[in-house]
């Protein structure tokens, strides 16, 4: 995203068909605490920089693209302490769809944006994009931990002797065959 465009605090509700009628483009930010599920799942540190543009594409679909970017600290998964701040980046192509019935009949590169009637949640669609884009799971990218502490044992496995749940009803199975 370009460094010297104006930052404008973007809306929260939308009416996405009428801004890709108008080809409308996007370019702000969305205040993290705006985003409570993101916060749930990372620490964004400042805005979220926002750049869409809602147009109709050459079928007709009403069509949103553009980036969504944000820099987070995530959580080590190997030793549970803060990593450096990241960039995380969604590129974004959806299409505006009244019904799941018209979501299945896109091409498989455009996500579904399903919206009614009424104005559609702006920040929901830059949270559940920036959501999507989280890494599944983060790690330090050096060894961050002792690695005694990522030992499984000697190697030798141990047989554990496992009873059978239905033992009990075999042995009462054999005992009425030699009471008869």
């Amino acid at each position: 995203m370009s460094e010297g465009a104006p930052i404008k605090r973007l809306p929260k509700q939308v009416e996405p068909r009428k801004l890709a009628y108008n080809q409308v483009k996007f370019s702000g930010v969305v205040k993290t605490e705006d985003l409570p599920r993101l916060a749930k799942a990372a620490q964004f540190t400042g805005d979220v920089r926002v750049c869409l543009e809602f147009r109709v594409d050459e079928q007709g679909r009403r069509i949103v693209k553009g980036d969504i970017e944000g820099n987070a600290k995530l959580e080590c998964q190997r030793c549970l302490q803060a990593m450096d701040e990241q960039l995380i980046q969604a590129s974004v192509s959806v299409a505006i769809v009244w019904e799941e019935d018209e979501a299945k009949q896109l091409p498989r590169d455009i996500d579904p944006w399903i919206v009614g009637e009424d104005e559609a949640d702006f920040y929901a669609l830059v949270e559940e994009e920036l959501l999507l884009n989280l890494p599944v799971a983060a790690y330090h990218d050096y060894v961050c931990i002792d690695e005694e502490l990522l030992s499984h044992g000697s190697g030798e496995e141990q047989e554990v002797e496992r009873k059978n749940p239905f033992s009990v009803l075999a042995s009462m199975k054999n005992q009425t065959k030699r009471d008869k």
